[in-house]
C-alpha cells in the first residue's frame, strides 16, 4: 500500500494497493515499514519536493509523489548474504508498506545503491541497524524516530551552512 499526494495540490491524496511484489534481483533486500514519525521535515520535502528534489527519492506516476518519512523498517526478504532477514533498521522510506532497496552492507547498516538516489546525502541513503545503535531503546522508539530525523537534518544543515 502506498500513500501517494498530488504534487501540484497537496491536499489531494490517494491510498493504492500495490502490485504483488516482484521477486527481488541480487543485493536487494525487502523491508516492511513498522512505523514512522512525521514533523515539519515532511512538510517542507513536499513544498520543496522539486527545488531539492525529495520527490526524487521514492518516484512515482506523475502527478504524484512519495512524501519520504524517517520510519523503522524490518527486513523481511534479502538477496544481500550480509543483511539478515529479520533485522529492525532506521532509515528514509517511502509512506508505503514495504520497500526495496539496492542495498550495499556498511558497518552498523546498509546503504541504498540506487542510481535515482545517488546525488542525495548519504545520510538519506542510509538504514542503520537499531540493535546496534546505543541510541535506540524500543521503549523510548517514538522519540527516537521524532529526535533522530531531526538531528540529522540540523547535522545537514550546519554542513551545507559550513561550506
Amino acid at each position: 500500500m502506498d500513500l501517494l499526494i498530488d504534487r501540484q495540490d497537496l491536499h489531494r491524496t490517494a491510498l493504492v494497493d500495490t502490485a504483488p511484489p516482484a521477486p527481488l534481483t541480487a543485493g536487494q533486500v525487502r523491508l516492511e515499514l513498522e512505523c514512522f514519525a512525521l514533523t515539519s521535515n515532511n512538510i517542507t520535502y513536499a513544498v520543496a519536493g522539486d527545488m531539492l528534489d525529495y520527490w526524487g527519492f521514492f518516484p512515482a506516476e506523475a502527478p504524484w509523489g512519495r512524501i519520504p518519512v524517517m520510519g523503522v523498517g524490518r527486513v523481511v526478504e534479502s538477496t544481500e548474504p550480509d543483511i539478515a532477514v529479520g533485522g529492525r533498521y532506521f532509515g528514509f522510506f517511502p509512506m508505503s508498506t514495504h520497500h526495496v532497496v539496492d542495498a550495499v552492507a556498511t558497518t552498523g547498516g546498509f546503504g541504498d545503491r540506487a542510481a535515482h538516489r545517488a546525488q542525495h546525502a548519504g545520510a538519506y541513503r542510509s538504514f542503520s541497524l537499531l540493535s546496534a545503535d546505543p541510541a535506540y531503546s524500543e521503549e523510548t522508539e517514538a522519540q527516537y524516530l521524532l529526535v533522530r530525523g531531526l538531528f540529522l537534518t540540523s547535522f545537514l544543515i550546519d554542513d551545507h551552512l559550513a561550506d
